[in-house]
């Protein structure tokens, strides 16, 4: 073999070589590429799951807020009826807000709502037609069934027979 015939042979292996690095080399650009993206898929999975418990927090949140809400509304609704309500029953307004004020004051620190006491006096007060005496009766007809122990449930039902 002669030294020009051996320098082909060289450059050849050379240049077959330097294809085969740059292959090497596109591969493994090519697989970095797709572990990236994999990465970053990954990585964005993870943020979506942290926003869907997040969001589950905050529409559970929302929830309870709204329905807060609705029973504040609903509370509102039936106290500012209860005036007249009452004034359609023949009782003065005076009447009304002393009794809605006396409810306010005995009913502090129990389990009963204001709003279902003024609905249980209204409706003992269009059976008998009077404020003052109806609400005395529901006061000591709710501290004998909270002193009983029924639950707030029972309490309603018990109210709203009698009332019946």
């Amino acid at each position: 073999m002669t030294v020009e015939e051996l320098e082909v042979l060289i450059t050849a292996n050379t240049t077959q070589l330097q294809k085969e690095i740059s292959k090497t080399q596109n591969t493994l650009s090519s697989l970095q590429k797709s572990s990236d993206k994999m990465s970053k898929g990954i990585v964005s999975g993870f943020k979506w799951i942290k926003t869907g418990i997040s969001a589950l927090g905050i529409g559970a949140l929302i929830k309870k807020i709204t329905s807060d809400m609705g029973d504040a509304v609903k509370r509102l609704d039936a106290l500012n009826n209860f005036p007249r309500v009452m004034s359609n029953l023949g009782i003065s307004n005076e009447d009304a807000q002393a009794s809605i004020d006396l409810l306010s004051e005995k009913l502090k620190g129990l389990p009963t709502t204001l709003d279902d006491a003024s609905l249980a006096v209204q409706r003992f007060t269009s059976a008998n037609g009077n404020v003052k005496a109806s609400t005395v009766m529901f006061l000591g007809l709710n501290d004998a069934i909270l002193a009983g122990g029924a639950s707030s449930e029972i309490q309603k039902s018990a109210l709203e027979q009698l009332s019946q």
